[in-house]
C-alpha cells in the first residue's frame, strides 16, 4: 500500500532544530545524512500497524531512526508526521 506523507509544521520545526543542533555539534554532512534518513523512513511503511504504538502518545505510532523518534498518525492512505525528537530527551516532550 502506498501512502501520501504529510509533514506537519511542528515536525518541520523539529527537523530544523535537529539539523541545527547536529550541524553545530558534529558536522553539516552528518546532519544531512541523519535528516535524509528521517525523511526517507516513513516511506517504508507498508501497512498501518507495521510499527508500535507510542507509550507516551497512544494516539500515535512510532518509528525509531538512530536515536530519533518519529511519531505519526495514519488516516486512510495518508501518513501525518506529528513530531520528531531525540529519544535522550524527556519523553513527555512528545505531548506538547
Amino acid at each position: 500500500m502506498d501512502f501520501e506523507i504529510i509533514w506537519t509544521s511542528k515536525s518541520h520545526e523539529d527537523i530544523l532544530s535537529i539539523y541545527n543542533y547536529i550541524s553545530n555539534k558534529i558536522s553539516i554532512e552528518t546532519a544531512v545524512k541523519i535528516i535524509d534518513e528521517i525523511y526517507e523512513t516513513p516511506s517504508k511503511i507498508k501497512y498501518p500497524e507495521q510499527f508500535q504504538t507510542d507509550e507516551y502518545r497512544e494516539d500515535c505510532r512510532r518509528i525509531i531512526v538512530r536515536n530519533y523518534k518519529i511519531l505519526y498518525h495514519i488516516k486512510g492512505n495518508t501518513i501525518y508526521i506529528i513530531r520528531i525528537f531525540n529519544t535522550y530527551q524527556n519523553p513527555t516532550k512528545s505531548l506538547l
